[in-house]
């Protein structure tokens, strides 16, 4: 189609199919060059590249099902690039199902050049009911460009089903490839409309690269590998693997409850190139092999043991990149982090892992002990944490008495948790307190708790404030069971 047109495929309340063949051999379904185009009220299934592609700029895509039957209920995608495919700018694809694809839901196809692209409200993996799942094998929605705007939608795996690495289906629900600035929030990914149903996505959501996205107030639930993934990459220049300034804060991550079936963590950052991210105010809960975890045995590549080495079958036309452990400046502050064990044992788990990781599926990870002078090198510098020596009550609160050594005459915020369940992770924030090291790097203190009971764990982080901004934070202290 090479001029500006409408097409309304419901206006007598039905739906307008538009069906390749069983063999999928006929390339598109629509493929408009031009721009400004309207399109609702269609199913469009079957077609081998895709279902409709849009080569122009501001074109709206509404009401439409891509990847299943008439009815919204039945896998007829094909597809193997996507269902929608977007080249251009300004579009918007609100209201439609994008589910049962063999390649994506809906993709930009050129790095660098796609801006203000909108995805709203779509069910993306889920069939028009928003109670079954179809899944899609590859990404839900992947953008490779610039200003995104990624919101209000619902994202299902395929049937949470683990058995999916090794038949490929990857489903990682958001994928963000290098540009930056894009916004991710409000959306629902894991689970269906009624939030009760497991349809676990590999990984929730995948930042590749880029720079200064902001992902909010998402529910990521049942991921089967990882619920937020930054890695540094740069499938262009490899010389330039950055991942940096994203925003990552209101969201939930992991498992409502303790699940003996994921063997996942709740965000994993590699590379060390991924730097100066901010995670703040999120409630990351109940993840089998840990909460945060600065992973350094990860690579992208054809599948092999993608349980443990995140080898991203979505992406492995791309690889290989080997990425080894995290940067600096990787700050985690005001986040509630709990429950996450090493398979099923939150005693074992840590909270946060800056560690060069071993084989966490065979064998906890231990975290790295502090060092004289903070001068040692990996994830975060491997920051210092604060020693928690003894607590004493003070009416109805208790003052703990700790020390703190790191970089000399450098500023940090210690912060204070509350754990309820005898673990040594990040419950409930309670406190923060500024502190400035001496010459030497030492610092002892005190400081008064309330809302705190017998029994209760008090754990502490410590971050690096630079340039008046929070910078590196530590792993978990030790764990001050109160008298």
């Amino acid at each position: 189609i090479t001029r500006t047109v409408t097409i309304n495929g419901g206006t007598s309340g039905g739906r307008v199919e538009i069906a390749g063949t069983d063999d999928g051999l006929i390339e598109y379904g629509l493929r408009f060059s031009n721009g400004n185009s309207i399109v609702s009220g269609l199913a469009i299934n079957r077609f081998k590249e895709a279902g409709i592609s849009f080569e122009g700029d501001g074109n709206i895509l509404y009401e439409t099902y891509v990847g299943t039957d008439i009815t919204g209920t039945v896998a007829l995608g094909t597809h193997e690039n996507a269902g929608v495919l977007l080249y251009g700018s300004h579009n918007i694809i609100t209201r439609c199902v994008l589910s049962g694809n063999l390649g994506a839901g809906a993709r930009e196809v050129l790095y660098g050049v796609s801006i203000n692209n909108t995805f709203s409200e779509n069910y993306v993996g889920l069939d028009a009911s928003g109670e079954f799942s179809l899944g899609n094998e590859y990404e839900g929605i992947e953008v490779k460009g610039y200003q995104s705007l990624i919101t209000r939608n619902y994202f299902a795996g395929i049937d949470g089903d683990e058995d999916a690495l090794e038949n490929g289906e990857v489903a990682l629900a958001v994928d963000l490839k290098m540009g930056g600035g894009h916004t991710v929030s409000d959306n629902i990914i894991g689970t269906d409309i009624t939030h009760t149903k497991a349809f676990g996505n590999m990984i929730g959501i995948a930042v590749l690269g880029g720079t200064g996205s902001v992902i909010e107030r998402n529910i990521i639930k049942n991921s089967i590998l990882v619920g937020i993934v930054v890695a540094a990459v740069d499938f262009l220049n490899p010389l330039n693997q950055l991942a940096n300034e994203h925003i990552f804060r209101e969201n939930f991550i992991g498992y409502s409850q303790s699940d003996t079936t994921n063997i996942s963590y709740g965000v994993v950052l590699v590379g060390k190139g991924t730097i100066d991210n901010s995670f703040v105010s999120n409630e990351i809960a109940n993840n089998n092999l840990g909460g945060i975890s600065t992973y350094s045995r990860g690579g992208f590549g054809p599948p092999s043991d993608a349980m443990i080495t995140f080898d991203f079958r979505s992406d492995y036309r791309y690889g290989p990149f080997v990425l080894g452990p995290a940067g600096p400046g990787n700050s985690f502050v005001q986040n509630s982090i709990h429950g996450n064990g090493w398979l099923l044992n939150p005693l074992e788990g840590l909270g946060i892992n800056l560690t060069t990781a071993k084989d966490p599926a065979l064998e906890p990870e231990l975290s790295t002990p502090n060092d004289i002078g903070d001068a040692d090198e990996g994830p975060n510098d491997l920051q210092n944490f604060p020693i928690l020596i003894e607590a004493n009550r003070a009416g109805n609160s208790y003052r703990i008495k700790a020390t703190f050594n790191s970089l000399p005459r450098q500023k940090f915020q210690l912060e204070f948790f509350r754990n309820t369940n005898n673990e040594s992770q990040g419950e409930i924030p309670l406190k923060t307190k500024r502190i400035r090291t001496n010459i030497v790097g030492d610092k002892a203190f005190k400081v008064l708790l309330k809302g705190v009971v017998p029994g209760d764990v008090i754990t502490a982080t410590a971050t690096l404030i630079k340039d008046k901004k929070h910078s590196s934070t530590s792993a978990f202290s030790n764990g001050l069971m109160l008298p």
